[in-house]
């Protein structure tokens, strides 16, 4: 079967999809950067916690861009980062809401 570009596109996201699904059930979080599924939050995982999958995500983009991205304001990201809680829900949500994350099925 040949695809056109749309095809190929929404193919390639359902296969991802699948894939982080199975993440999901085998019990890894999971998030996607640049079509690529990463783990979070397990010893053997791409990013140890929610927190530092958005942090790194941040760098990478630049904070403008992050900002920009999110629509957070800078004294709440301050006030968030300066928390303790690396799995809290604030970076679950951020993740889900901006990089495709998937929380484990446990």
């Amino acid at each position: 079967m040949i695809y056109n570009e749309q095809q190929f596109k929404i193919a390639k996201q359902q296969q991802l999809e699948r894939k982080q699904q199975d993440y999901a059930e085998s019990g890894y979080n999971t998030a996607v950067v640049n079509d690529v599924i990463v783990t979070i939050g397990d010893f053997d995982s791409d990013y140890d916690s929610w927190k530092s999958f958005v942090v790194s995500q941040m760098v990478n983009m630049g904070i403008p861009a992050f900002l920009n991205l999110t629509g957070w304001d800078p004294k709440d990201l301050v006030e968030s980062l300066s928390d303790a809680d690396a799995m809290n829900d604030t970076w679950i949500d951020v993740t889900i809401d901006h990089f495709n994350g998937l929380p484990a099925n446990y």
